[in-house]
């Protein structure tokens, strides 16, 4: 993972035109729609290694959440989980006794929350909205992988197992690369070189 931040990092320099060509375009998009803001797509997957980290807000693709990602080149990139939308972000009781958007209020809108939020590799939302999973890198971060439950404001290691990781007491580091369209399975890369693998999500919905 290490040889791959600093090939990455090098590259920036390398596409300092190209880099600097994007920057103006999203600039410009930005201020039309009122802020550095990244509008949502159909992909599940988020990156945020090297030049792939796209500092700003990263909506939700159907919800009312956001991250918002904070790039810092070599010293890896960090997150912020937002509720974003007006109106939507307090607790509330459906007609079944469903508790919904536990732990979220106006005044408390936005959550980090170690391990999950330092250095990350990449997230991706879930298909049906429920959950953000986060992969970490071992560097400066806890180099697991995580499921965040978002209306209730919980979160969950799924790798590695056996016991849990921290920035002091790191993993081996993840990478998610893919998401099932069923969001039943999740594809992520581990090594140097990367392998990828599948992890079933059945177990982490829960």
């Amino acid at each position: 993972m290490m040889i791959r931040r600093i090939v990455h990092w090098l590259l920036g320099f390398s596409g300092v035109v190209a880099a600097v060509a994007v920057a103006v375009v999203t600039s410009s998009v930005g201020a039309a729609e009122g802020g550095d803001t990244i509008a949502a797509s159909n992909r599940q997957v988020i990156r945020l290694i090297g030049n792939a980290c796209r500092q700003g807000i990263h909506h939700q693709p159907h919800g009312p959440f956001a991250v918002i990602a904070f790039c810092e080149d070599a010293l890896g990139a960090y997150i912020a989980v937002a509720c974003y939308n007006p109106g939507v972000c307090k607790k509330s009781e459906l007609p079944d006794k469903t508790i919904r958007f536990d732990g979220w209020s106006f005044q408390s809108r936005t959550w980090q929350q170690d391990p999950w939020t330092s250095d990350v590799t990449a997230f991706a939302w879930s298909p049906d909205g429920k959950y953000l999973y986060v992969s970490t890198s071992e560097i400066y971060g806890s180099g697991g992988l995580y499921a965040l439950n978002l209306e209730k404001r919980t979160f969950r290691q799924l790798l590695p197992t056996g016991g849990n990781v921290s920035g002091n007491h790191p993993a081996d580091g993840y990478e998610i690369g893919a998401i099932d369209a069923d969001g039943n399975h999740l594809h992520y890369l581990i090594g140097d070189p990367p392998v990828e693998h599948t992890l079933p999500l059945n177990y982490a919905k829960r």
